[in-house]
C-alpha cells in the first residue's frame, strides 16, 4: 500500500480560497466521478493538471461539504486570472504560487 506522505499533492488557490488537492484522500467512487465529469483519470490529471482538471480537484474537494455541489458550478468560478497551482517538492503546476490550507 501507498504512503499517503508520498502521495501526489497540489496547493490550489481559487481567488483568496486555498484547497490541498491529495489524491490519496479520495475513494474509488470520487475517482470514477471525477473521470466523469472531466473525461481523464484521477491519477493522470495529478500529473498534468489543465483548467477543467484543477476545476475537478476544487470539486472533489468542495463537494465533501456542499453536497449538492456540481462541477459545472465550480469550472464557472475558475479561470487563469484567479488561479493559483503549485506543487510541493515538485515545481509549480500551471499557476504560480499556491495556498497551503484547505477552504
Amino acid at each position: 500500500m501507498a504512503d499517503q506522505d508520498d502521495a501526489p499533492e497540489l496547493h490550489i488557490t481559487v481567488g483568496t480560497h486555498q484547497y490541498v488537492m491529495r489524491a490519496a484522500e479520495f475513494s474509488a467512487v470520487d475517482a470514477r466521478d471525477f473521470r466523469a465529469a472531466t473525461g481523464i483519470g484521477l491519477g493522470a490529471a495529478m500529473n498534468s493538471p489543465d483548467l477543467d482538471l484543477i476545476a475537478g480537484f476544487v470539486w472533489l474537494i468542495r463537494r465533501k461539504r456542499e453536497r449538492n455541489l456540481r462541477y459545472e458550478q465550480v469550472a464557472r468560478e475558475i479561470n487563469w486570472d484567479n488561479l493559483d497551482v503549485d506543487r510541493p517538492g515538485g515545481g509549480d503546476g500551471e499557476g504560480e504560487g499556491g495556498g497551503q490550507g484547505e477552504d
